[in-house]
């Protein structure tokens, strides 16, 4: 097992040195990727943080802590290309009546036109598993506004509505998909979850509202990347025989194909894992990591993918023995993705890396760093901005806290 120090930005032989004076920790074999920790702009009591990365190399942090004025705050940071230093963390928007939950967060999108996308959930009042999507738009510039809140689903019932991925469309719109559980007489009774999704406009409208598929598991998160000229989503089907692996489907020219299963992994479950999919893409490359508990053990697997679906590659796995899922993944330019899991151990937990490359060989397991297995240290989440992998998680304690590193990749 090779563990990787949370280091000071040093020079390598002198950062070796303090290491080895300090505590005397390993560095790992694999090229000697460690992370780097970074000072969060975060408060104490924060969570559900999350990561994207605008083209030009900017990468976004965005995370939940309590408000000055309301109960939740959602705010962001910005992490320029190269810097060592979040900075300043800014308010997107406070509420006191939001669904705030460990698998079930707030995103940001950077779009073009120095514009940003996020969205949060809003619960119902008297219910506790039924709640709506907000969506908002906001210029990049710190003392803009936010704009009207958008609810894409249009639905009002006390029901589950969240899980979103976001991607961009065209200058003026993105694309939402979310799970949506208004055929379901109340959360989690009876009926079915349904994956839907819309375009929504930045100026508040909604456009080509559309049903992916009307039998999805009810709390894995979804994924959606861009791959070629496509948008694809992966979610966690639910067939009538209650098996539930992993689906795809790809939206082009405002159509949604059929979905169709990533792999058969034929993992029979009675009830949600909440463990959703990743997508990641890179231009025309992309890929997938799921988690899986079908067979004798739990697996987490990685595949390759392109555009039209038609050339699924065989799973490759990138677990340690022992995951608890908790998949992501980001790619560089040339394909070769990077996948972290959450692999259990003796003490907890780890967060771990590793790299595959467009041939399918693997790298060393990387340790990136130690992680509660309770449900409160959330999904560790990726950007990755140049030859950097930026990383976020939660650290449990008293308080818990945003922590943030990255790894430089060689």
């Amino acid at each position: 097992m090779n563990y990787v120090c949370l280091s000071p930005l040093l020079p390598g032989l002198a950062a070796t040195l303090l290491l080895l004076i300090l505590g005397g920790c390993q560095i790992s074999e694999e090229h000697g990727y460690r992370l780097h920790q970074l000072e969060s702009p975060a408060a104490p009591g924060s969570g559900q943080s999350n990561l994207a990365a605008k083209s030009s190399g900017e990468v976004y942090l965005s995370w939940i802590e309590p408000g000055l004025e309301h109960e939740h705050a959602l705010k962001h940071a910005v992490l320029e290309p190269g810097a060592i230093k979040w900075g300043k963390a800014v308010t997107f928007v406070e509420g006191d009546n939001w669904f705030v939950n460990w698998a079930d967060f707030p995103s940001l999108l950077p779009l073009k036109n120095n514009l940003l996308a996020v969205h949060w959930l809003e619960q119902v009042p008297g219910e506790w598993y039924a709640y709506h999507v907000s969506i908002a738009f906001k210029n990049v510039q710190p003392d803009s506004t936010l704009s009207e809140a958008i609810r894409p689903h249009f639905d009002d019932s006390p029901t589950e509505h969240g899980f979103v991925s976001m991607v961009p469309l065209q200058d003026d719109r993105i694309l939402a998909v979310w799970l949506d559980g208004r055929n379901m007489t109340g959360a989690h009774e009876s009926g079915e979850m349904t994956l839907r999704s819309a375009e929504v406009s930045t100026s508040g409208k909604i456009l080509n509202s559309r049903v992916i598929d009307g039998r999805v598991c009810e709390c894995c998160q979804t994924s959606a990347a861009q791959i070629g000229a496509s948008t694809i989503i992966a979610y966690r089907d639910r067939s009538d025989g209650e098996i539930r692996d992993i689906s795809l489907s790809r939206y082009y020219n405002g159509q949604w194909s059929e979905p169709q299963v990533a792999h058969e992994d034929n993992w029979h479950f009675m009830g949600c894992p909440v463990n959703g999919p990743v997508l990641t893409s890179s231009g025309d490359h992309g890929g997938l990591a799921w988690y899986t508990g079908s067979g004798e053990e739990a697996v987490a697997n990685y595949v390759h993918l392109n555009e039209s679906l038609d050339d699924i590659s065989n799973p490759i796995r990138i677990d340690d023995g022992n995951p608890l899922g908790r998949v992501d993944a980001v790619m560089q330019q040339d394909g070769t993705a990077w996948v972290s899991w959450v692999e259990k151990t003796e003490d907890g937990a780890e967060n771990r890396l590793r790299r595959i490359d467009k041939d399918g060989s693997t790298g060393e397991s990387i340790t990136l760093h130690p992680l509660s297995p309770e449900r409160q240290s959330g999904f560790p989440r990726m950007a990755i901005s140049d030859d950097r992998i930026i990383i976020t998680w939660i650290e449990t304690g008293e308080e818990d806290l945003v922590k943030t590193g990255f790894v430089e990749l060689y």
